[in-house]
């Protein structure tokens, strides 16, 4: 008989050795006058929302992305990085368009602070609000600042790249009128060839007022209501 008690109980103790070295578990106690609870604590993992980057043109990549409000309007901003540098953060619909070999204009979007919970659009992780800021072409990491080296580039420029060059509306303020007149900037040189065609007062804010030049065979186009101007690829008016 004592042979069996001792047999039991090196069984309990074997069996005893055998939980503690069982796998720890987080618990969280629970202590009430009726009972003592354990239980488990659940790590719930979060939802993965990590922008994922990817490429946009010629080993640029976006690497975050939101919605933006400059007052008179909004749109989707895009931050754009090259070898991990940060470039710019731009006009996401806009893009970055092609000038030439490895060289691209896009439009700088100048955040300045964030959106509150009733401002910000509900379908972005981001919502920011912003300034427009400058055209800029970038070319082998140089920046050319459209707004400060094309004259008289500014809001109603409406700039369209045609043969490697920027063409785009030149506006002069004079007092209460304005000069507006036909201009081509060439990155390359960095010089601006204008052309007069008119006075005009303007009363408005759209920055698409004045559509974009454009290309019908070998002749550059500015156009407005029902007025147009044609350019030679030297930059001379059709009569």
């Amino acid at each position: 008989m004592k042979l069996i008690k001792y047999f039991f109980l090196c069984i309990v103790f074997m069996s005893c050795g055998a939980n503690k070295t069982s796998n720890k578990i987080d618990t969280t106690v629970i202590d009430s006058p009726d009972t003592l609870k354990i239980i488990p604590k659940v790590k719930v993992r979060q939802p993965d929302t990590a922008f994922k980057p990817y490429e946009l043109v010629d080993k640029f990549y976006v690497t975050d992305t939101g919605y933006f409000d400059f007052g008179l309007g909004s749109g989707v901003y895009s931050v754009i990085k090259q070898n991990d540098k940060l470039i710019d953060t731009i006009d996401h619909t806009y893009g970055m368009n092609k000038v030439d070999d490895h060289q691209y204009m896009y439009l700088v979007i100048e955040g300045v602070n964030n959106l509150n919970s009733l401002e910000a659009n509900k379908e972005y992780t981001k919502s920011i609000k912003a300034n427009i800021g400058d055209f800029v072409i970038i070319n082998n990491k140089r920046k050319i600042n459209l707004n400060k080296n094309a004259p008289n580039f500014g809001w109603f420029a409406s700039p369209a790249i045609i043969n490697h060059n920027i063409y785009y509306w030149q506006v002069k303020e004079i007092k209460e009128n304005n000069l507006v007149s036909a201009a081509v900037f060439d990155p390359i040189s960095g010089s601006t060839k204008s052309m007069y065609l008119r006075n005009e007062a303007l009363e408005t804010d759209d920055a698409g007022y004045f559509p974009q030049p454009y290309l019908n065979k070998d002749t550059v186009v500015f156009e407005i209501g029902n007025r147009l101007w044609k350019f030679s690829p030297s930059f001379k008016l059709y009569k």
